[in-house]
């Protein structure tokens, strides 16, 4: 099943570094939804309104795309939190892909959830899981984003996405949120009436949701999620949600998150392997929760953002085809040297040349057998750790 994933992305050309300027079409209409609700449980105690997403798109020629599409979902507990906050968009749509940044239903506006599951309690779930949300919180959040990906895949065709290739992402709450997506939303649809169907009778909004549209993905990238939407729907049913067909996983976490348990990593990449699916599991030594400008160190002593990380590795896991330097390598770490404009060489150091005409010119390898790049640390799946500093990472390769 594992391989028929990759099969689908097989196709996808996207960019290392930033290759497009980007168009935002922001407060897309994707669902109506329920608020204000005076008693979360009772549909007739609502009312009624949308919710919205915002589009990131290349500027591209009309002969380029269709596009791979990433959806961003964002943090703050579920009290807080919008569109434009991380995990980014435009470093996505920048290198090639389209990308939905998502907003949904928040504490404060009271959305329904079903009576069956208030019983569910998150500090049960995880002893050490630290943050613990309320079932009243996260289901009408979860329920948004899985309407908001039908939604995508139904609509994605307006803005040259290609649905074949859909990596969701997300932070702290909004990883939590994806990850019940990517765990039941792969090619076999297991449980794809989690977080739907359980309003069926009572909530006359899901009839604005794309329900007969499979929530397809291909790919998670996590950023210190918990494992809490996961559970709730195993408190409903018994079931745990870990699949053979759930997708490709990368999973960063801070060592001293005590907002997130660390171990939430541990369990989600855990469970994964044991199925046979790819979940880096990364480890940011010394960082706390929401470390987004963490580095990840890599062999020879140099770094990378968590963003270049994960997009590389999801790269891999998926087999897009990557157009630029690879990480780490001077071509990477120094994009112009000399040239007119310059004062003379001013980088290719550690095995670079300086070459290109006068008006612009590059670092590049040496071609000698001396130097050749070290890209083990992305096609290693097997035995791979990395030793990092307090700014890098322990990286934890998967199966």
């Amino acid at each position: 099943m594992i391989l028929s994933l990759f099969a689908l992305t097989s196709a996808i050309t996207v960019y290392r570094d930033a290759h497009y300027s980007t168009r935002v079409t922001k407060g897309v209409v994707y669902a109506s939804t329920l608020v204000h609700c005076t008693d979360q449980t009772d549909a007739t105690t609502c009312d009624e309104t949308t919710v919205t997403l915002d589009v990131h798109e290349p500027v591209a020629n009309a002969s380029d795309g269709p596009f791979p599409i990433v959806m961003s979902v964002h943090g703050g507990g579920y009290v807080g939190g919008d569109s434009t906050q991380n995990p980014p968009n435009d470093y996505f749509a920048q290198r090639g892909f389209v990308a939905f940044g998502i907003n949904y239903r928040l504490a404060k506006d009271k959305g329904l959830y079903p009576a069956a599951l208030r019983p569910w309690k998150a500090a049960d779930s995880y002893p050490h899981a630290s943050w613990t949300p309320w079932v009243w919180q996260m289901y009408p959040a979860v329920r948004d984003i899985k309407a908001a990906l039908r939604w995508i895949h139904a609509n994605a065709h307006t803005y040259n996405g290609d649905t074949s290739s859909i990596t969701l992402q997300g932070g702290s709450a909004g990883a939590t949120s994806v990850i019940e997506l990517a765990l039941t939303g792969g090619a076999d649809q297991a449980f794809a009436h989690d977080y739907t169907h359980e309003l069926a009778a009572s909530d006359p909004t899901l009839a604005t949701t794309n329900l007969k549209q499979p929530a397809m993905a291909h790919g998670l990238i996590s950023y210190w999620g918990a494992l809490f939407a996961e559970d709730l729907m195993r408190f409903k049913d018994g079931t745990p949600r870990w699949s053979p067909s759930s997708v490709p996983t990368v999973a960063f976490h801070g060592t001293v998150d005590t907002t997130v348990s660390p171990e939430s990593g541990t369990v989600l990449c855990g469970n994964l392997t044991q199925r046979g699916v790819p979940c880096r599991l990364v480890r940011l030594p010394g960082q706390k929760h929401a470390c987004w400008n963490a580095q990840v160190a890599l062999p020879g002593g140099t770094t990378v953002s968590i963003f270049d990380y994960a997009f590389e590795a999801m790269a891999n896991m998926s087999n897009w085809t990557l157009v630029g330097p690879t990480p780490g390598t001077c071509a990477a770490r120094y994009h112009q040297c000399g040239g007119r404009s310059w004062a003379g060489p001013t980088c290719c150091v550690s095995g670079c040349t300086c070459s290109g005409t006068d008006y612009y010119k590059h670092c590049v390898p040496e071609k000698t057998a001396a130097y050749e790049v070290d890209d083990t640390w992305l096609t290693n799946y097997e035995g791979m750790y990395v030793e990092g500093s307090e700014q890098g990472a322990v990286v934890e390769q998967g199966a």
